[in-house]
């Protein structure tokens, strides 16, 4: 059985739209994905949680001397909201906040390069009163739109300052025109919205209570239609479900399409939480972020045991499918899982600088290949196949020290666990 180009296609076409999370845009594409896999005959269920969402009444940003100017700006979702009037300050231009950087930053705005938490704790220990971050490109003449950016847990240990974004162009103007006293208004509510995770499943007919699971997320971010990211990968996922459904497996087959990934993993987080005891029973997670490039090279990164990684290149070479795998820890929704110890293989494809729009307007299905995308898809059919139907799974179960190392870092449980006044 071979994915269908025109399946995939039709897929796309059907969630080409912004679909942030919380939002009506992202629900519309929940409706959509259901409707499709209840047009194949099966049965969906619809996972809703709740999720924080800033909405900005007002963010403005005045430079007040050396020259006067108002620039754009969007806020940091739930950064929380200056006084009426604003905050107004000196501007200090803190770069990666080290500490030769932070004298005198305390009562100041701080202008940072990333909003990293350990940026952001740095900043907000040294007691400023508010923060300023940048993104998009400083060439080129098209403007960028502004991201919205957001405080995830991580940062919100340090607790809440008002927080800004503005355009890298017009950061690095704030420093080449040595701008150093400004005024920050920021107004914002923050609201509980619902977003909802999808699941379909294929019955096992032999081994029921083992799972292999199949994931995805749907949701985008501001301004993007998100074909590459990641509608790309769920189309892939529903072609699967739909190869699957018509020829069924020994082991059970999970799909689930997460919602809130942009905004932290909550989907995946939030699923992981409801189901910790049956994921006992889950052999591998195989997650698709970002593929179907049509001038790319295909990757797969394994959280978990290096046996893996060696399994899944000598059947890569036994079909003739061009794969770089890796073990390591991929920033998509299989993170929450290998956290609770289920190995993960993270398939995508990625191309060479310029060549994508990710995180943009730009992401549109005319930077995807169907033949690419349908290839990964058979290759990922053919690889799930051969694992679905042993007796007894064929690879290494659990998380390695080496990988449970990385996962901690990338989750900075260092920053969740630890006392912020030593750090």
């Amino acid at each position: 059985m071979k994915a269908s180009r025109k399946s995939l296609r039709d897929f796309l076409s059907a969630i080409k739209f912004v679909r942030t999370a919380g939002t009506e845009g992202e629900r519309r594409a929940a409706d959509s994905i259901c409707a499709m896999l209840e047009g194949l005959g099966a049965a969906v269920e619809r996972e809703n949680f709740s999720l924080p969402v800033g909405r900005t009444e007002h963010a403005a940003l005045e430079v007040t001397a050396p020259y006067r100017k108002v620039y754009d700006a969007a806020a940091v979702a739930l950064s929380g909201s200056t006084p009426e009037e604003g905050i107004f300050a000196q501007l200090k231009y803190v770069e990666d906040a080290e500490e030769a950087n932070l004298n005198g930053v305390s009562g100041s705005v701080a202008l940072i390069n990333r909003l990293s938490p350990d940026i952001y704790g740095k900043v907000t220990k040294a007691g400023a009163r508010a923060f300023i971050t940048f993104s998009g490109s400083c060439t080129g003449t098209e403007r960028d739109d502004l991201e919205v950016k957001n405080l995830r847990d991580t940062h919100l240990t340090f607790g809440a300052i008002p927080g800004i974004n503005i355009s890298a162009r017009d950061a690095a103007e704030l420093v080449r025109r040595s701008a150093s006293e400004v005024r920050i208004t920021l107004r914002q509510r923050e609201i509980a919205c619902e977003s909802q995770n999808i699941v379909a499943e294929v019955r096992g007919t032999e081994f029921p209570e083992k799972r292999i699971c199949f994931v995805s997320h749907y949701d985008t971010v501001p301004f993007s239609p998100g074909m590459y990211d990641n509608g790309s990968g769920c189309a892939a996922n529903y072609e699967l479900f739909r190869m699957f459904f018509r020829q069924l497996p020994r082991r059970t087959l999970r799909f689930i399409w997460f919602g809130a990934e942009e905004r932290g993993l909550l989907g995946s987080k939030e699923y992981v939480r409801r189901h910790r005891e049956e994921l006992e029973n889950c052999e591998l997670i195989i997650n698709i972020d970002s593929a179907g490039l049509a001038i790319g090279s295909n990757k797969a990164f394994v959280t978990g045991d290096e046996e893996i990684c060696a399994v899944l290149r000598a059947y890569a070479l036994e079909k003739g499918f061009p794969l770089e795998t890796a073990q390591d820890v991929y920033s998509s929704d299989g993170i929450p899982f290998a956290d609770a110890g289920i190995p993960v293989v993270n398939f995508c494809r990625f191309g060479p600088d310029g060549s994508v729009g990710i995180h943009s307007r730009h992401d549109v299905s005319s930077q995807l290949d169907m033949k690419k995308l349908a290839e990964m898809t058979d290759f990922i059919f053919s690889f799930a196949s051969m694992l679905a139907d042993p007796q007894l799974f064929p690879l290494k179960p659990g998380i390695p020290d080496n990988m449970r190392s990385l996962l901690d870092k990338h989750l900075r449980k260092d920053l969740l666990s630890a006392d912020k006044s030593k750090l």
